[in-house]
């Protein structure tokens, strides 16, 4: 029997990354029916899926008024976007809404290792495949924030307190959208699409990273990590818990040659200061000569980001399941 299909809540017309949405999505419940040729199943997006089951129980009809929940065998949730981050009340409103208890559930993004953002960001960032983008300034780091998260504004803080802001530049846009907080100039731009002023990058020598998501026991790596990559410069990753192994099973090097990476490994609010005590140690060194030995590294990701990772990606989504 046909696996039922939920794709049309989550990915509206006109968003610039729909079609690679729906790409990933139809791949995947491709694969599904392939090997699952006689469940009684659903492929439901994962996108927005608290809008969906949350806020009002008439909405999942209101989008899905055909779909039969009588005796359903697995719910798949394909996410390739953004992940569906699990809670009791989550749990709770696939029970009331759908009648799909917990252990129905498979969440095939989080137990695959495809990367939405890598696909995505490797036709994006194209025309930066030949980039020389040298650093030349005398910042220490650079960190673009724009949403006001909270570990966003935990870290800027952690700056504030170690006396760090003048060794960077950061940007962070308040929930008004209107009032932004400018640390020296204004590195702030506004789409996964592009890796912003060029100027800036070259005053900037360490990326500090502030993923979208730091908490929680999924992985979430999205255009904001592969940013440095593409632009060749070492990064610094606040993220999901042990996001740098991921990008190291990916084939990607970091940076433990220069300095400790366990920050990786522990809560959001360590983390942070980790982070700040090595670039406190790193605002009285001398930068030259740091900058230069670690260019192999740089200049092995950007052409690791463009060659095999997007070959590799590609197989581990054809092969997810």
């Amino acid at each position: 029997m046909p696996i039922q299909v939920c794709n049309s809540h989550g990915a509206p017309d006109g968003w610039f990354v729909k079609d690679y949405h729906n790409d990933a999505f139809n791949n995947i419940l491709s694969q599904l029916e392939s090997r699952y040729p006689n469940i009684n199943a659903i492929a439901l997006d994962g996108n927005k899926i608290e809008y969906l089951l949350e806020e009002d129980p008439g909405t999942f009809r209101k989008y899905y008024p055909d779909i039969n929940l009588n005796n359903i065998d697995k719910l798949f949730l394909i996410s390739p976007i953004d992940p569906v981050i699990f809670t009791d009340t989550l749990y709770s409103a696939f029970q009331n809404v759908m009648g799909i208890s917990k252990d129905k559930i498979v969440d095939i993004i989080q137990e695959g290792n495809w990367c939405f953002a890598g696909t995505v960001c490797g036709d994006f960032y194209l025309p930066y495949k030949d980039l020389e983008l040298p650093w030349t300034g005398d910042k220490l780091f650079l960190s673009y924030n724009r949403v006001a998260r909270p570990h966003r504004v935990a870290l800027i803080d952690a700056l504030r307190r170690h006396d760090l802001l003048d060794h960077g530049l950061v940007s962070l846009m308040l929930a008004d959208k209107e009032k932004k907080i400018l640390i020296d100039e204004d590195p702030d731009h506004d789409t996964m699409a592009m890796l912003g002023n060029t100027d800036i990058w070259q005053q900037c020598l360490i990326n500090i990273i502030t993923e979208s998501n730091t908490s929680g026991d999924w992985w979430d790596i999205t255009e904001k990590t592969f940013k440095p990559i593409v632009g060749k410069r070492p990064f610094m990753f606040l993220g999901c818990r042990n996001g740098l192994k991921r990008l190291q099973s990916w084939g990607f090097k970091t940076f433990d040659m220069f300095w400790n990476e366990l920050y990786d490994e522990l809560p959001e609010d360590m983390a942070i200061e980790e982070i700040c005590k090595i670039l406190k140690i790193y605002s009285t060194t001398e930068l030259k000569q740091i900058y230069d030995a670690m260019k192999p590294i740089l200049d092995y990701n950007h052409q690791h980001f463009f060659g095999d990772f997007q070959r590799e990606n590609k197989n581990r989504l054809d092969k997810i399941l």
